[in-house]
């Protein structure tokens, strides 16, 4: 139990990290234009991932024990090769000007050029990314546990939740990118709260 804690710790801060480094890199090396396009659809590819790995966890699961030691061994490689191709990227910002009206450094620059700091948006994030992780580990014990459904029912769902996110994130959010962002979030935060 205490080793699958420790793992499951690790894997969810990896996740977490995941999604502001994807952020700061687009908008480091990627134009201004092209940078809600190219994160919807990093996005999209990582929701396909975690579809498809949904439906191999749960083949897997037929083979036993052994089949899913197998599988998380195949994980860890994948994600130390993942590792490796990350280390060996060589991004520098080069100070654009022009983004969004300003003069100076883009974000991710001045953020590594003066140190990061920790804003109230971040503190504010915190309990938001936790939670964000919860579902995938609550559905499945609710489904089986509770409504007593097969587990195949929580890797449907993922697939179905990726399949529309794939088809509809990137269009989505070329069409929002048209309106100021913190109004973009703030009806974001809203249709969260209410759903």
């Amino acid at each position: 139990m205490w080793g699958f804690t420790v793992a499951a710790l690790f894997l969810g801060n990896g996740n977490q990290c995941w999604a502001p480094a994807h952020a700061a890199l687009v908008g480091t090396v990627a134009e201004e234009r092209y940078r809600d396009a190219a994160l919807a659809a990093g996005r999209s590819l990582r929701n396909a991932g975690l579809g498809a790995g949904a439906l191999i966890a749960t083949v897997t699961m037929a083979g036993g024990t052994g089949a899913l030691r197998i599988l998380a061994v195949v994980t860890g490689l994948g994600y130390a090769v993942a590792a490796f191709l990350v280390r060996s990227l060589r991004v520098t910002a080069t100070g654009r000007s022009g983004d969004r009206g300003t003069t100076g450094p883009t974000e991710p620059q001045s953020r590594a050029g003066g140190g990061s700091r920790i804003t109230a948006l971040d503190v504010a994030n915190l309990p938001y990314a936790f939670c964000f992780n919860v579902l995938e580990v609550a559905l499945p014990a609710v489904l089986v546990t509770h409504l007593h459904a097969s587990p195949a029912w929580s890797a449907g769902l993922f697939v179905g939740n990726t399949v529309l996110v794939v088809a509809t994130r990137i269009a989505v959010v070329v069409r929002l990118s048209r309106y100021p962002r913190h109004s973009t979030l703030a009806g974001a935060g809203l249709v969260l709260g209410m759903s």
